[in-house]
């Protein structure tokens, strides 16, 4: 069983003060040199508090530091394929009948992490934290035209489902589009 973490973190997304990344539990460190500890931000309090002291074994080992050449806005792009990168943005895809969010929510990746066949992705829904589901559950940002061709499939019954992309396509082509409030 092979472990595969991306190593760099979206430090943008980094709460005041972090310096480091801890991948297994998803969360940001700072080292507070007077109290001579890791300190560790909890998201829920979005307060500081002491995780480990220098002293202790292992302490700090497996924090990824912020790197000297850190971007605020990361350029990343992902067509589907693999892994998301750390740093992109996408949308969360909820084909397997998750409700925590609603299909096509925004999010921006800071962990994917690979054991065997499975993916795993943590993800920043900005105000409602971080939270981590299988990489399935995330597909690259749709168009405009995909989002409405999409909405428009939802709107026809079986068996013409197949052919509506299409009708969908040329309509969209031709400049209609749903009001931003009947979502």
């Amino acid at each position: 069983m092979s472990n595969n973490v991306n190593q760099q973190p979206d430090f943008s997304q980094a709460p005041e003060g972090a310096t480091h990344w801890e991948p297994v539990s998803g969360s940001w460190f700072k080292a507070d040199q007077s109290k001579r500890a890791w300190m560790f931000f909890n998201d829920e309090s979005e307060k500081w508090y002491i995780g480990t002291y220098f002293d202790d074994e292992d302490s700090g080992s497996e924090l990824i530091p912020r790197p000297a050449n850190h971007q605020e806005t990361p350029d990343y792009s992902w067509d589907g394929e693999g892994m998301p990168p750390v740093g992109v943005i996408a949308e969360f895809h909820s084909f397997f009948g998750i409700a925590q969010f609603r299909d096509g929510t925004e999010c921006r990746v800071v962990s994917a992490v690979t054991d065997g066949d499975v993916t795993v992705v943590t993800a920043s829904f900005g105000p409602h934290g971080y939270h981590a589901f299988v990489g399935e559950c995330f597909r690259p940002l749709r168009t405009e035209r995909e989002k409405f061709i999409e909405r428009c499939k939802g709107l026809v019954i079986e068996p013409h489902k197949s052919e509506m992309h299409i009708c969908a396509a040329a309509i969209f082509d031709d400049g209609a589009r749903f009001p931003e409030d009947s979502k």
